[in-house]
């Protein structure tokens, strides 16, 4: 009997703590990180009538701002910058739902769906204010901070 009490107080020790959730908004600065591509086409008209079709992809880079904002229930919602964003995608005035929202004493993790395809996932460490995004096609790599809830003074 004293055993088993003994393994249930070590495993709740050792397993992870579930952070109480609290409003929190945060502002994000990082480098984003998106595949481009250009597709050229071309066609030689004569006896054979020949065309063809050639696409080249490359990593383009970018300094850009995220936004997630924690509520109170635990839900989440995240607004990733213009320049990560597919030409088709699902989003609110440029919000998405995060699901699902894990938080802990030591991360902030979910996902969400530009489409049906690109579901990026979502990690913030806590300790350092680290924030990495990983998509179909894109990264961003960054650090937060909590946002000013109501600026004392306006900037302009």
């Amino acid at each position: 009997m004293r055993l088993r009490s003994l393994a249930a107080m070590a495993a709740l020790v050792v397993a992870p703590s579930a952070a109480a959730a609290e409003p929190l908004s945060l502002v994000c600065h990082g480098n984003a990180i998106r595949t481009e591509s250009t597709t050229t086409f071309a066609a030689v008209q004569g006896d054979a009538n020949l065309s063809g079709e050639s696409s080249t992809f490359w990593k383009a880079r970018s300094e850009e701002m995220v936004r997630v904002r924690i509520a109170e229930d635990g839900t989440g919602t995240i607004k990733p910058p213009q320049y990560l964003r597919p030409k088709i995608s699902i989003g609110r005035d440029g919000w998405w739902d995060l699901k699902p929202v894990e938080i802990t004493d030591d991360q902030i993790k979910g996902a969400f769906s530009f489409n049906v395809l690109n579901h990026p996932s979502v990690i913030i460490d806590r300790h350092t204010g680290d924030i990495d995004i990983r998509g179909l096609g894109l990264t961003f790599s960054g650090s937060c901070e909590k946002a000013a809830e109501a600026p004392e003074n306006r900037k302009f």
